[in-house]
Parts: C-alpha cells; structure tokens; sequence
C-alpha cells in the first residue's frame, strides 16, 4: 500500500512538472489553461493505465 502511495506521488510530481514546463514561456498552447485542472485530469488517466 505505501508502496503505491509513494509511485502515485512521485507520478504526480512528474504530470506536475510536465505542464509546468508546458505552460512556461511559450506556451504550446493559445487559450487560457487551468494548471490544477490539466494536472488532475492527466492523473486520472494515468491512475487507469498504471493502476
């Protein structure tokens, strides 16, 4: 169990840093993104396919 709770941390922290840099000065992006909403949605995802 603690094992899956710390590579479900560790999973975030990367989505994390992932949008971050996707967000950063040049935006891939042209609209308006919601960080925390991109990050939850992108773990949702990879919870179904890691978990």
């Amino acid at each position: 169990m603690l094992s899956t709770d710390v590579r479900q941390k560790s999973m975030i922290k990367r989505i994390e840093q992932v949008v971050s840099i996707l967000m950063e000065d040049r935006p891939f992006f042209k609209e308006e993104l919601n960080y925390s909403e991109i990050v939850k949605h992108l773990v949702e995802l990879f919870k179904k396919i890691t978990f």
